[in-house]
């Protein structure tokens, strides 16, 4: 039975760690979002950047983004779009 417990928990981890690596332009093309295009972009969904951001018409020019994970996990978003 010790066994399952550690096997559940490496499994956790795993997850864990392939979505807060998930690279941003996969996350993109998941959501599709309909008024916003992002181009060159590099990072993670949760820490990034975008060199040419278009949002419902407007061009933006690099465009850096952080989601902070911890006042994620307690159910807010804290985030920081430069």
């Amino acid at each position: 039975m010790r066994w399952y417990k550690l096997s559940l928990i490496m499994v956790g981890v795993y997850f864990f760690a392939l979505i807060i690596s998930l690279p941003v332009h996969y996350v993109v093309s998941w959501v599709k979002p309909k008024q916003a295009a992002l181009y060159s972009m590099r990072g993670t969904a949760w820490s990034g950047q975008a060199k040419v951001a278009i949002l419902s018409g407007y061009r933006l020019n690099n465009i850096n983004w952080q989601i902070k994970m911890w006042p994620l996990i307690l159910g807010r978003i804290q985030y920081n779009l430069t």
